[in-house]
C-alpha cells in the first residue's frame, strides 16, 4: 500500500489526510491568518512539503473548487503543489467536489453530508470532528473533503 496525502485546499484554510500503508493515520486543518500574500504562498506550500517529507507521500490527491471557480490565488497554489510533486516524484491527482460525490453517485447530487456519515461509519474515531462540524459550521469540511481525496486516490491505486 502506498502513502497518500489528502488536501482540501483553500487559501486560508487547508485540510490535510495522511494515508499511511492505505490506513488513515492523521488528519488535520491549518490555517492561515494573513491577507494573501507572496509569504503566505510560501507559508501554505512549505507546510504541504513538509507533510509530504514526514508522512514519505508517494502520492498527493488535492481538492480543489471547480476549475473555472478557482480565484488566481488557487491557481498559484495549485502549480505551487504541483511543482511540489514534481520535485519529490509523487503521483499527482487533482479532483473537484463532484469527482468526489460520485463515489457514491454518479448523478452528483449526493449532499456532503451522506459521504461524511459514511465515512464516520468507516472511521468512528472522526466524530469529535463532526461534533466540531456541527457547532462550527463548514469549517470542518476541509477536513473530510481531503479524507476522501486520500480514499479517492486509493481507490485509483495510485
Amino acid at each position: 500500500m502506498r502513502n497518500v496525502l489528502g488536501i482540501s485546499l483553500g487559501t486560508r484554510t487547508v485540510g490535510l489526510a495522511v494515508f499511511y500503508k492505505g490506513k488513515l493515520s492523521d488528519w488535520r486543518m491549518k490555517t492561515f491568518y494573513d491577507k494573501w500574500s507572496d509569504v503566505k504562498c510560501t507559508a501554505i506550500l512549505g507546510m504541504i512539503e513538509k507533510m509530504v517529507l514526514r508522512n514519505g507521500s508517494s502520492a498527493i490527491a488535492i481538492k480543489t473548487p471547480i476549475p473555472e471557480l478557482c480565484s488566481e490565488n488557487i491557481r498559484r497554489l495549485l502549480e505551487g503543489v504541483q511543482a511540489l510533486s514534481l520535485k519529490h516524484r509523487t503521483t499527482f491527482l487533482h479532483c473537484t467536489i463532484h469527482d468526489l460525490k460520485a463515489r457514491y453517485s454518479p448523478e452528483y447530487r449526493v449532499h456532503k453530508d451522506i459521504f461524511i456519515s459514511t465515512m464516520l461509519e468507516r472511521y468512528p474515531r472522526l466524530a469529535g470532528i463532526y461534533e466540531k462540524k456541527k457547532r462550527h459550521g463548514s469549517y470542518y469540511d476541509k477536513i473530510f473533503e481531503a479524507i476522501e481525496c486520500g480514499e479517492y486516490a486509493l481507490e485509483a491505486g495510485l
